[in-house]
């Protein structure tokens, strides 16, 4: 009787701790669940940030390889003593050139300078420009030949990086993006030479062109197995190698013997 009558009072005191305790596992599981949703969040809208300070990354380069080729397409133009039709026509052709044929080959549509209206509106002003700026001549000064080669070369760098980047996020193939990089450097001034009834530096036994390209398209590739997808580091390597090697090759006439 009085161990039985003792239980009792036990039994009822035990009920309220068990009812706390279910609470406070039932709160700490939504607090879990609280700090996991919200650090997916957080880790989404980091991810979303990085991936659009990396399109406008790759729209700046794309811009800045526009410029530099489209200048040297306006010079070359002017060195054949065209007129302002076929200076801006050689412009485009030279700016635009390699990256049409990149989205052609990664099913990108529509075409980069159709997308961005104003990319066409702007070699329209640089060729205008250069009717005051550059006079109808055969041959130029050295310090304007220099320049030439200098955008080129840089012209030469961006396009490939922003090639293989694109070709890369399309989900090509390592080696078919590193031609797709080589292509978008190299077709642009390929057209320039061609309408400007010139060999172009790609068909001939010259200083290394494509294959300071390619060089650099690799290096791409190679970093980008060991850095973030959105890192800039791939990027600006690839541009610093195609450049430097395009720069090298034309100071001390380095050229492919076979």
């Amino acid at each position: 009787m009085d161990s039985t009558s003792g239980s009792g009072p036990a039994g009822e005191g035990s009920s309220p701790s068990g009812s706390t305790n279910l609470i406070n596992n039932e709160q700490l599981a939504i607090n879990n669940i609280h700090f996991f949703v919200s650090r997916s969040l957080l880790l989404i809208v980091h991810r979303k940030l990085l991936i659009a300070k990396m399109e406008a990354l790759l729209k700046t380069i794309e811009i800045l390889g526009i410029f530099a080729f489209a200048i040297t397409g306006i010079i070359e133009a002017r060195r054949k003593q065209m007129d302002i039709i076929g200076t801006y026509s050689v412009a485009m052709v030279t700016a635009f050139g390699g990256g049409t044929l990149r989205d052609v080959l990664i099913n990108h549509y529509p075409l980069f300078w159709m997308q961005n209206y104003n990319y066409p509106i702007m070699i329209l002003a640089l060729a205008v420009i250069s009717i005051f700026v550059l006079r109808k001549s055969n041959s130029f000064s050295k310090p304007v030949l220099m320049i030439l080669g200098l955008l080129d070369a840089l012209g030469l760098g961006l396009f490939s990086a922003v090639g293989t980047s694109y070709a890369l996020s399309a989900g090509v193939f390592w080696f078919n993006a590193v031609l797709i990089g080589v292509v978008t450097g190299v077709f642009g001034g390929v057209m320039r030479d061609v309408i400007c009834n010139e060999v172009p530096v790609f068909f001939k036994q010259s200083q290394l062109y494509a294959t300071c390209s390619f060089i650099g398209s690799l290096v791409f590739v190679i970093l980008a197995n060991y850095f973030p997808v959105n890192s800039l580091v791939p990027l600006i390597a690839c541009i610093a190698t195609a450049f430097t090697l395009r720069v090298i090759s034309i100071k001390y006439n380095i050229q492919l013997k076979f």
